[in-house]
């Protein structure tokens, strides 16, 4: 046995005499081996520098939406809110088309005074009818206009000689009824009437078809 050998030899028998002993050293080198090879299998994560992103601007298909300003409030109540109250709770009756009281529409109501303004409501529409059945006449055989088919020779009387009182409730019931016969908005009292004479008068009429009495007038077309 050489120089070196002897002390080996007497190192490998230790060795083998505290086997034991040395056990747990020889587990805890292989696990230690273990864990480092698996940790050199395992891949690490790649760092990235992060970076601030880019804006991404829109495209001209793309709508931009933009916020509306609230309406001001004025008292709790904003501009174009709904809102009750007393003068909008209730129904409100329809205006009349208009209060104008033109030179046509006076003519009118010149004859419902002179020819009916004594006889009921009924009777003064089916007076005002006439006139404007007449002016409406598809034959043409009156004037085509109020006026012009009240001045007819022979038909009516002289509406511009006449002048009744404006301030009365006769003359204010003889324009609405007037309006309402002008502008058609009440069926015919005596449809079709072309003509009418008053109930005492004795007028041969012949040759026309008598519609009805009314009041104080009978009517014919």
């Amino acid at each position: 046995m050489s120089f070196f050998g002897k002390p080996l030899a007497v190192a490998v028998g230790a060795v083998a005499l505290s086997g034991a002993a040395l056990a747990p050293l020889g587990f805890a080198l292989a696990a230690g081996s273990a864990e480092a090879h698996q940790a050199s299998q395992t891949p690490q994560p790649i760092q990235v520098a992060s970076t601030i992103p880019t804006p991404v601007q829109p495209q001209a298909s793309e709508a931009l939406i933009v916020e509306q300003p609230a309406a001001p409030e004025i008292d709790g109540v904003r501009d174009g809110d709904l809102v009750a109250t007393p003068e909008t709770s209730e129904p409100v009756p329809a205006r009349p088309r208009t209060q104008t009281v033109d030179a046509e529409l006076e003519c009118l109501a010149k004859v419902v005074v002179h020819e009916a303004g004594n006889q009921p409501r009924a009777g003064q529409l089916a007076v005002a009818q006439v006139v404007m059945n007449r002016v409406n006449d598809p034959r043409r055989r009156f004037g085509r206009t109020i006026c012009g088919v009240i001045m007819q020779r022979g038909q009516f009387f002289n509406v511009h000689a006449y002048n009744p009182s404006r301030t009365n409730q006769r003359w204010r019931t003889a324009v609405e009824v007037a309006r309402e016969a002008r502008d058609g908005t009440s069926d015919q009292v005596m449809e079709g009437a072309l003509f009418f004479h008053a109930a005492y008068a004795r007028v041969n009429f012949r040759g026309r078809t008598r519609v009805g009495r009314l009041a104080g007038h009978v009517f014919y077309r």
